[in-house]
Formats: C-alpha cells, sequence, structure tokens
C-alpha cells in the first residue's frame, strides 16, 4: 500500500488505495435519485492522459458537494473511497474496474495547476465493430444522418410515457446503424433539422458520448441514456473536418464521385510497407486463397457508370449484397437473419490494356481511405 501523498493517472486506482488525490475535468455530471427517490450525483469525469472513471456523491453527501462541482471545470479530489463498478445508471458504464466513491472526508478543490486536459475525450468506435462491443459498457460514436423527415413517437414505458425517435447513421466508412434519440436529444434533433433551409445541403454530423447499446429481436441499435449521454449536432471538432474529408462531403454533394476525390492526392514517399509476403499482381490474386494482399498498379482509366461499391449485410461473417433500399432489421436471406448493420463494401475492377480482371473476391477487397 503506497502512503506518498501525489497525484495519480485514474488508471492506476484501485481497491484499498490511499493518500492519493486526482486531477480531472468533469465531463459529465448529473443528479441521480435511487430507488426511494432520494437525489445523489453522478458523473464521468478524465485526467490529462485520457483515462476516465466514473464517480458518486450519495444521498447524504449531496449538498455538501453540488455547489463544489460544475461540469467541464477542471478538480481535484482528495481523500476519496473506491468501490466496485457495477452498471447503476441505465445499465452501462465505463471500462474501468472501479469508481470513486465521495465521503463526508472527501476534499474537492478547482484547479489551479490548469493541466492540459481535454475537453470532450472522445473515443468513436467503427459501427463494423460495434456488434462486438461489450453491452454493458458506454461507447462514443460519430456518424452522417441520413434520415431525412425525423418523427417522433410516444411510447409506452414502465414509468409512464417516454418520447423517442429512430435515425440512421452513417459512419466514415458508410456502414450504417440505428440510433434511437430519447426524450430532449429527440426534440434537439428534430427543432435544429426543421430549422435548416432547404438550401443547405451541409451534411448533418452527429456526436454521442457515452452512449449505450441494446439488441432486440437480433437488431443492434445505439441510444441515448437518460442522463449521461453527450449530445453534439455537427460539433465543430477535427473528427468531423477527417470525417468529412474522407468521405468526401462538401456543401455541393453529398456523394463520393469522381469528381469529389479527383482533387485529393497521395504521394507515396517511401516502400517500405510493401511486403513482399503481402505484394501480388493481378494474375496471382486470380489464383490465390482469400486473404488481404497487395498490389501496386497505375489507374489508366475510371468507369464512372459503374458503380464502384455494393451494400452487403453486416452480420457476422455474411458479406451478401442486399437489395437497393433495403433497412436494418430486414431478413438477409443468406445468413437467413435480421439485418444488423448495412455495410459499404467496394468493388474492384482493374482494366490493363485488353485484359479484364473483374475481383469480386475478398482477397482483393479495397478500402476507401
Amino acid at each position: 500500500m503506497s502512503t506518498n501523498n501525489e497525484a495519480i493517472p485514474l488508471n492506476a486506482i484501485k481497491e484499498k488505495i490511499r493518500n492519493k488525490y486526482v486531477v480531472v475535468r468533469l465531463l459529465r455530471l448529473w443528479v441521480q435519485k435511487d430507488k426511494l427517490g432520494k437525489e445523489g450525483l453522478e458523473m464521468i469525469v478524465i485526467d490529462e492522459w485520457g483515462n476516465k472513471i466514473q464517480a458518486s456523491v450519495s444521498t447524504g453527501n449531496k449538498n455538501k458537494f453540488h455547489e463544489l462541482l460544475k461540469e467541464g471545470q477542471i478538480t481535484v479530489i482528495k481523500n476519496f473511497q473506491v468501490v466496485k463498478n457495477n452498471p447503476n445508471f441505465q445499465h452501462a458504464k465505463i471500462n474501468h474496474e472501479w469508481k470513486i466513491s465521495f465521503t463526508f472526508r472527501t476534499i474537492v478543490s478547482e484547479s489551479t495547476e490548469r493541466p492540459n486536459i481535454t475537453e470532450n475525450g472522445f473515443d468513436f468506435i467503427h459501427f463494423q465493430n460495434i456488434h462486438s462491443h461489450d453491452q454493458e459498457l458506454v461507447l462514443d460514436i460519430l456518424g452522417e444522418v441520413k434520415t431525412e423527415n425525423i418523427t417522433i413517437d410516444c411510447v409506452e414505458m414502465k414509468h409512464g410515457k417516454a418520447k423517442k425517435c429512430d435515425i440512421t447513421l452513417a459512419d466514415a466508412d458508410g456502414t450504417q446503424v440505428i440510433c434511437v434519440l430519447w426524450e430532449s436529444y429527440a426534440d434537439e434533433l428534430k427543432i435544429f433539422m426543421e430549422s435548416r433551409s432547404s438550401e443547405d445541403k451541409e451534411p448533418v454530423m452527429i456526436a454521442l458520448q457515452f452512449a449505450m447499446l441494446s439488441t432486440f429481436r437480433g437488431v443492434t441499435k445505439v441510444s441515448t441514456m437518460k442522463h449521461a449521454t453527450r449530445f453534439f449536432i455537427s460539433p465543430d471538432i477535427q473528427e468531423v473536418k477527417d470525417f468529412i474529408l474522407r468521405r468526401g462531403l462538401t456543401k455541393d454533394s453529398n456523394n463520393n464521385t469522381v469528381a469529389n476525390i479527383s482533387n485529393v492526392s497521395r504521394e507515396v514517399k517511401s516502400e517500405e510497407w510493401l511486403k513482399p509476403a503481402l505484394v501480388k499482381t493481378i494474375k496471382e490474386m486470380k489464383n490465390s486463397e482469400s486473404g488481404n494482399y497487395i498490389c501496386k498498379g497505375t489507374i489508366i482509366d475510371f468507369h464512372p457508370e459503374e458503380s464502384w461499391y455494393y451494400e452487403s449485410c453486416g452480420n457476422d461473417k455474411c458479406y451478401k449484397g442486399v437489395p437497393k433500399g433495403s433497412k436494418i432489421g430486414d431478413y438477409c436471406k443468406k445468413c437467413k437473419k435480421p439485418i444488423g448493420s448495412i455495410n459499404i463494401r467496394q468493388i474492384v475492377g482493374m482494366t490493363r490494356l485488353n485484359y479484364l480482371a473483374p475481383c469480386w473476391k475478398e482477397s482483393v477487397s479495397l478500402k476507401s481511405r
């Protein structure tokens, strides 16, 4: 057991820790009621190394700390207890084994050191990895809104009626997922969409931090939580700028066409990444087993009249193309399951002089970058 009084990173917090303190930014802070209706405080904090942890203030200590804690503030926390981190708000939690618990002896003060702690700490997940994500853990997503008309429904819940809307989001790779916005989150998006001018063609981006996953009848959806989720519409962050650049989304077009990407060039200054074991010619790839290979060549022509991608079922180990207009939840004829997500897969047709080698195998599939 260490006794030195020093600040520690959040990933070093463990049971029976003593005489330590943390310097953190309060990313999220909300009032949480217990089973008896009494109010306590819950928060999610982040340190300068990007580690996150949950923290709780019991109902008996709420009045002491309520005025001292402010969302976004950089705070020093001393004399805290460490308890096991169990899902206790909307069945999702931060990926940390332990949790900070405030006691009457806990000391809170605003930091004067002002360490370089990010204001957001996003950790966005690729939509293709959503199905393998632990549903007990929160997640961050960033996607383009593909739903044109936002409709809010009123549904019966255990504690009464609730408003919600289902929207479809697409990530930078074109993979789609259904996102469920509840209550004020649904209202906020609807108001934003209805306030847009018909001439505004800018893509609408949604960032959700501390969202949760739910699966019903084989369909996995991302959902906001009642208090913990942070909701951003087209935030001014670098991740959104990278997203738009990667997808070729501009004010004049929402499609990836030859015209959109023709002004983007990448100069390869080194060929060290061309590992000999992975490099194959077109002829060699035709006779190869499924796998990932590198084929170095020269583009001599584009065929814009031909589609460069197809939409496929995103279920595990199913790459079957789905009919145009298919939606998440429709039945896949190959894997015989509801479609959990729709992935964009690239079709590669390589033309070399008079020799055409259409490559549909996974062994030569490419991912847009």
